[in-house]
């Protein structure tokens, strides 16, 4: 407790000590979360005493802060830390429906007069999805729209943007080339939307196809497959030029350049564990409280 006390003839002033009686009508408190002097959680109306200090005004009336964790369907908010707050006390937070108060609390544990509608942290297995933005999730119970998402194959800063059924839409695209397997390589020439490879190359329509002139991210596919026989002269010579070519399916707009291809088929996306989290996993008790003040701060009342 803290006191400044200063004798005037005979009067004492006293700051920063409530000199109202506790649960009076003056404080008015009538709550059922009990602590002692010391600000201290206490269990029983018979070991409830104020402190008189602003902080001991502060932890029945004003709001407080928790950290805290909810599952979708329950009605309990576990805390990191015992608590006492009084039943008919509002509390928002991450899951929460709105107008939820409390019913009671257990050390750490808060009863509350609805369940949440979300968890705070859940794990599942899933599966992304063709378009690469949507996750199907075994079950979408307790996920909800601003929950982080992490696990294999996702981008980081992963967030949830949308919940249908159990399709999970994400905030970032995934990167498709994850799910590439290399099947060959050769040496080719490209010609705007072809390239020529040397006769008789392995190549198969519908692989994808990349090279240090098109990146995989492109997408290239090859759309077809013929063999060409060139005929040209050198000097006094005649020479005849065999072919294997790939027509791409896009063109590229790079001509006459020489570079090793890598061919690619798809090998199909793995399910995969994926945890969703609240970002903010704090709750708020007694939101927009006003404390009484009792007779503090400053200048106490003068008694003789």
């Amino acid at each position: 407790m803290s006191l400044a006390c200063v004798l005037v003839g005979c009067l004492q002033c006293v700051s920063n000590v409530c000199q109202w009686k506790y649960r009076g009508p003056e404080c008015g408190y009538v709550g059922n979360a009990y602590f002692n002097t010391n600000n201290q959680p206490v269990t029983t109306l018979a070991q409830d005493a104020c402190g008189k200090q602003l902080s001991s005004c502060e932890l029945r009336f004003e709001q407080q802060y928790r950290t805290g964790s909810v599952t979708a369907g329950s009605n309990i908010l576990t805390l990191t830390q015992a608590s006492s707050f009084s039943a008919g006390d509002p509390v928002t937070g991450f899951g929460l429906p709105t107008g939820t108060t409390v019913s009671s609390v257990s050390g750490a544990l808060v009863t509350l007069s609805q369940n949440a509608f979300a968890s705070t942290g859940l794990v599942t297995t899933g599966t992304i999805q063709g378009n690469y933005t949507q996750i199907v999730v075994s079950s979408a119970a307790g996920i909800t729209p601003g929950m982080a998402v992490v696990g294999n194959y996702l981008p980081a800063n992963c967030q949830v943007v949308a919940v249908s059924g159990t399709t999970v839409t994400l905030s970032s695209t995934v990167d498709l080339t994850q799910f590439f397997s290399v099947v060959g390589s050769a040496g080719g020439t490209v010609y705007g939307a072809s390239v020529y490879f040397a006769q008789g190359t392995s190549l198969t329509v519908g692989s994808f196809i990349a090279s240090s002139l098109l990146p995989l991210n492109r997408y290239t596919q090859i759309a077809n497959v013929r063999s060409v026989t060139q005929k040209g002269v050198s000097g006094r010579n005649t020479f005849v030029t065999r072919n294997t070519v790939a027509d791409l399916t896009q063109n590229t707009g790079i001509n006459n350049q020489t570079a090793t291809w890598t061919f690619y088929v798809f090998a199909g996306i793995p399910s995969a564990t994926y945890t969703f989290f609240a970002t903010d996993q704090s709750y708020t008790f007694r939101a927009n409280a006003n404390l009484p003040f009792g007779s503090f701060p400053g200048v106490g009342q003068y008694t003789v």
